[in-house]
């Protein structure tokens, strides 16, 4: 397992779970988001997302957090294992509403 997606809905806890899977697997941790939203949160064009996203792509060994389904296509063939979190509709709400509870402080 070296290059890993993880994959869900807002809110599943994606980025919980790659955090805590970085910290035992000692891969490189990107956040699509991060590469994604400025801190004005406006976003990059998807040609510099795009750009972004394949240098990443082009490393050795990688976690990848985020769904951005557009891009599934070019990571899952980069990829050699892939985590679907799976959760119900109601389990990812309460995630999403405490989400945005964070990002409103």
């Amino acid at each position: 397992m070296n290059k890993v997606i993880i994959l869900g809905a807002s809110g599943v806890g994606k980025s919980y779970f790659s955090k805590r899977l970085a910290s035992l697997t000692n891969l490189p941790l990107f956040h699509l988001d991060n590469i994604w939203w400025k801190e004005d949160k406006t976003h990059i064009e998807r040609s510099e997302f795009d750009e972004k996203l394949d240098e990443i792509l082009n490393k050795d060994k990688w976690i990848i957090d985020g769904d951005y389904s557009r891009t599934y296509v070019v990571r899952m063939e980069k990829a050699d294992t892939i985590i679907f979190l799976d959760f119900p509709l109601e389990e990812a709400l309460k995630g999403a509403k405490r989400e945005n509870r964070k990002t409103k402080k």
